[in-house]
């Protein structure tokens, strides 16, 4: 990890290693997992405006993760920070993305990649849930998610209780 540039020995180069300041998620907001998706009608009527952004968005995430450093995503993530001004209800919004989802990548075991996506595609209906990074110590494990408030929108409470937040974008 010191070769790759993630820890360093060279304290003016790193940060403390202090855990992140977030609420403690206390909600979930992942829809129930189906195998095969039924989703509701207005879910049919949203899909055709919404499809358009999921793939923007996974499109967008894709390049991202290929040709910048993740400290060159954050910072820009970070650097466009502002007030949410939602024009979408965000349970409807997760709904889509769940119920699209499938049909654009596979999100299982990819973290990062679908929590940019994520982020991505809410932001273009004016979200601007944080991306939090968290690690655990034994057995050594990294993740990340998207938190609004107390709520979790891309996994279980179960699951990132696991982890100890070092960082929130």
């Amino acid at each position: 990890m010191i070769a790759q540039g993630i820890l360093t020995r060279t304290p003016s180069h790193g940060k403390a290693a202090t855990p992140a300041s977030i609420p403690t998620p206390r909600r979930a907001l992942i829809p129930e997992p189906q195998l095969i998706p039924q989703p509701p009608a207005s879910t049919w009527q949203r899909a055709e405006c919404y499809l358009p952004a999921m793939i923007w968005s996974t499109i967008k995430a894709k390049a991202a993760l290929r040709f910048q450093s993740i400290e060159h995503i954050t910072h820009k993530i970070a650097k466009r920070r502002g007030d949410s001004r939602p024009d979408a209800d965000l349970a409807s919004l997760l709904e889509d993305f769940y119920w699209l989802r499938p049909f654009v990548f596979s999100g299982h075991q990819r973290c990062l990649f679908q929590s940019l996506t994520l982020l991505y595609f809410l932001g273009r209906f004016g979200w601007q849930p944080r991306w939090v990074f968290g690690v655990r110590q034994a057995p050594f494990g990294a993740h990340c998610w998207l938190q609004d408030g107390e709520a979790v929108l891309n996994d279980t409470l179960d699951r990132v209780a696991l982890f100890t937040p070092i960082m929130v974008v």
